[in-house]
């Protein structure tokens, strides 16, 4: 496969997309006792190494932080409906699945509305 130039124009449904991070947010928090996060994902260009998510946790213990920001970065990849265009010297190509709602065991996309 040809390496990658850039990432374009990161797609999302913006209410399903924020709905969903909020109760992301939410569900971490109780499950990894961590006193507050945060997750950002940026939309537009993304240059090669350039980071499209922020995801910050602050807790008691690093422990917990990690694993919150671990949790995170991995549910909102299988669970926002976020799609992208990577570009190629070839070509281009569209990525992006159908979104789950919730925790794994809770399979479906996510509708705008």
């Amino acid at each position: 496969m040809a390496n990658i130039t850039r990432t374009d124009v990161l797609e999302y449904l913006e209410k399903a997309n924020m709905l969903e991070i909020s109760e992301l947010i939410k569900e971490i928090e109780q499950k990894f006792d961590v006193r507050r996060l945060a997750i950002v994902h940026r939309s537009g260009v993304v240059e090669v190494g350039q980071a499209s998510v922020v995801i910050v946790a602050a807790a008691p213990h690093r422990g917990p932080a990690f694993d919150a920001c671990r949790y995170a970065i991995e549910e909102l990849k299988a669970r926002a409906p976020i799609w992208k265009a990577e570009h190629f010297s070839s070509g281009s190509v569209w990525l992006g699945e159908p979104a789950r709602e919730g925790p794994l065991g809770h399979e479906g996309p996510v509708q705008e509305g």
